[in-house]
């Protein structure tokens, strides 16, 4: 006899974690430090001219802008404004990356808002950029700018980052203290991007892992309400929602993500199948004793 037990839902989630940073806020961040440090050594034209070329993402011109600029004269924005440029420039290059770590840890304390940012690039550096990576490297990295500065913006998104890191290397759900360690670290974070992120992350990598539904279920929720820009996470987000609290037995809970996939995405593909999910679950409220 086939069985009556209706088909898995296709959540089609994105295995690749979502804590990649938005690349403009940070190149908004250099600039404006930038602007906002002492110029008075420096030709202000071509100086200028290298930044908005950084701010509009033309980071071919604006890193030989800053080549040119007289060396002895580079502040610490300068700095750092020219390692990301030669970071993210196309075609990237073993020289650009080399070069623009040793800009980075040019880059002492005597501007801690500086010295966050350089440390949070270099951690990328090491974990995206270099050929091959050094996960260990940007891991220490990571761990040093959500230590040194932990009231920073981009310390907690150091944190997303390096939970990503070490959830990788967890075999699996045998190292119970080291899940419980990972998973305290929400308690860091007060931003609702690095929040979310971090739920969402721990969810998948807990539910990977074979985990407990009911321990992953908070993080999802939290998670979709901070709320995703993009409106493919933002779907799978409930429909993975919806279909653990079905298999957990929380019908409640169910019933209520299932309305709100079919109001706010009422063009998914999915729609049909999360009709008949709902329908499931609402037909004994409809059968008259």
């Amino acid at each position: 006899m086939p069985s009556l037990a209706p088909p898995r839902l296709r959540l089609s989630r994105p295995r690749a974690v979502i804590t990649r940073v938005a690349l403009c806020p940070l190149i908004i961040f250099v600039s404006s430090s930038l602007f906002g440090s002492s110029s008075s050594s420096l030709a202000e034209a071509p100086r200028i001219a290298a930044a908005e070329h950084l701010r509009n993402l033309e980071f071919q011109r604006a890193a030989r802008l800053y080549a040119h600029l007289p060396a002895a004269s580079l502040s610490s924005a300068d700095r750092l404004a020219w390692a990301a440029a030669l970071l993210n420039a196309q075609p990237r290059t073993e020289n650009n990356i080399r070069e623009a770590a040793a800009l980075f840890e040019s880059i002492g304390a005597e501007d801690p808002n500086l010295r966050a940012a350089a440390l949070f690039w270099l951690a990328r550096l090491w974990q995206d950029h270099a050929s091959p990576a050094d996960p260990p490297r940007a891991r220490e990295l990571y761990a040093r700018l959500v230590e040194t500065f932990p009231d920073h913006p981009l310390a907690e998104i150091g944190v997303v980052r390096l939970t990503a890191l070490d959830l990788a290397d967890l075999p699996g759900l045998a190292d119970h203290a080291r899940w419980t360690e990972i998973e305290a670290r929400q308690d860091l974070l007060r931003r609702d991007q690095p929040r979310r992120d971090f739920h969402w992350l721990f969810a998948q990598a807990w539910l990977d892992a074979g985990g407990d539904p009911a321990r992953a279920l908070p993080h999802l929720q939290t998670a979709a309400r901070l709320g995703f820009s993009n409106r493919n996470i933002a779907a799978n987000t409930l429909v993975q929602i919806a279909e653990l609290a079905r298999e957990s037995g929380r019908p409640d809970l169910a019933r209520e993500t299932y309305r709100r996939f079919l109001s706010d995405y009422p063009r998914d593909g999915r729609r049909h199948l999360i009709a008949e999910r709902l329908g499931a679950l609402e037909a004994p409220a409809r059968v008259t004793p």
